[in-house]
């Protein structure tokens, strides 16, 4: 009987280290929990603070509105039928009608504005609706293309990634709602082919096949985009300008490289100059580009000088200033 303790007392010690193994690790995914859960509150804490702080604007402005009209009636003698009136117009509501920039034409508007903080607000009034309706595809992609311009205005690295990751998840969510809106397919596209800064040279490859991928259904369901074929042009650009031993890791990774030709870029780039409605400094100076790659260099400068003379809208434009500059002056153009 003692030759058999020293084992049972082991057999006991180890059960035991095992059940305070297993209290620890059970203890430690509660934490993680608390900590996951905690920070989705927060988040949702901050975005109804801003929320907040949005329709108390809205009040405020409001209530100015107020005043002022209060000033410009004790100024005139006017009866107290005309009184009423203005007691019961628009202007005259205090309390807003709805919640600031909560239609899709707000959004829209919001989201196109070029400034970063209206951007960001828009994203947070964006994510309520999303957790109040999360069926909403158009919610969506919206989000997703807030997201990406939050990323393209980030210096630090990681917020980069964050931001375009939130995106791709937001984008993510909207194809399982509803594929059959082109909108869902671009900005998911355009999400994957922002993070390839960040990815290795398989996963680069792989993400060229998955942009090209949902550019493709997209254009199926929305022919007459003009960012859709100018998505599509530099696509065809990049990929007739992958060197041979690119076109090799592609081969060996995927077993048929992506192919493309100058011409192929050119054809989409202008399709989107000819659908497009604004002057289009990104997509002109592209086009310089390409002529350039194909043997046209003439015709490429006279492309680049009129991306040039296009006015910036914003510091991304402003760095296409600086690459439109430098392609002038290689081929022999400062003008």
């Amino acid at each position: 009987m003692s030759s058999t303790l020293p084992w049972q007392i082991v057999g006991a010690t180890i059960l035991g280290v095992i059940g305070a193994a297993s209290v620890l690790i059970i203890e430690h995914f509660r934490q993680e929990r608390r900590r996951h859960v905690m920070s989705q509150d927060l988040d949702r804490l901050s975005r109804q603070l801003t929320m907040m702080r949005l329709e108390l604007d809205q009040l405020r402005e409001a209530q100015q509105k107020h005043d002022h009209k209060e000033e410009f009636r004790s100024a005139t003698d006017m009866d107290s039928s005309e009184q009423e009136f203005y007691d019961l117009s628009d202007d005259e509501i205090v309390g807003p009608k709805k919640s600031i920039g909560t239609s899709l034409e707000e959004i829209d508007k919001n989201l196109d504005s070029g400034r970063l903080e209206v951007i960001k607000e828009t994203l947070v009034i964006i994510s309520n609706m999303i957790d109040e309706n999360s069926s909403s595809v158009d919610l969506s992609w919206r989000a997703g293309k807030a997201c990406h311009y939050i990323a393209m205005t980030c210096e630090d690295s990681s917020d980069k990634q964050d931001n375009i990751k939130k995106g791709i998840e937001f984008c993510q969510a909207g194809l399982k709602i509803n594929s059959k809106v082109a909108d869902i397919h671009k900005w998911y596209a355009i999400l994957v082919g922002s993070r390839s800064d960040f990815q290795s040279m398989k996963d680069k490859i792989s993400d060229g096949y998955l942009f090209k991928k949902h550019i493709d259904i997209a254009l199926r369901l929305n022919p007459l985009d003009p960012t859709l074929h100018h998505l599509l042009g530099r696509f065809a650009y990049e990929v007739a300008s992958l060197r041979w031993y690119e076109r090799k890791a592609a081969a060996a990774f995927f077993g048929e490289p992506p192919t493309a030709t100058y011409q192929e870029a050119l054809d989409h780039l202008f399709k989107a100059e000819e659908l497009s409605k604004r002057e289009w400094k990104e997509n002109k100076m592209l086009i310089g580009k390409c002529l350039i790659a194909n043997g046209d260099s003439k015709s490429g400068i006279t492309w680049l000088t009129r991306a040039k003379n296009i006015t910036c809208k914003d510091d991304l434009e402003k760095g296409f200033d600086t690459e439109i500059q430098m392609l002038l002056t290689k081929y022999g153009s400062n003008s």
